[in-house]
């Protein structure tokens, strides 16, 4: 919901943010489109994201109601650690 009107159909956050087909052993798992994280990645039960190519981020703790966006470029094989940024970020708010 934003200011009142709904954005996506009933239910459809649910519907992404469950486990399809087979999950890796570690590191984050996949919905239907949002990668999975939780107290795995040092983050609460519940966390997605959406991923972009070269680093770009936005990652979902709905249990904190927080948001967190990453506009950025990771070149080659350097790998920005997301859930380590936002856990991070997660350990500063109230």
């Amino acid at each position: 919901m934003w200011a009142g009107q709904r954005l996506l159909p009933r239910g459809w956050v649910r519907t992404m943010t469950t486990a399809s087909g087979p999950q890796p052993a570690s590191g984050p798992g996949y919905g239907a489109t949002m990668w999975l994280f939780g107290p795995q990645q040092g983050l609460p039960a519940g966390s997605f994201a959406a991923q972009g190519n070269r680093g770009q981020y936005v990652m979902v703790i709905p249990a904190r109601q927080l948001v967190v966006v990453r506009r950025g470029e990771d070149p080659g094989a350097a790998r920005f650690d997301i859930a380590r940024f936002v856990a991070d970020v997660a350990a500063t708010l109230p």
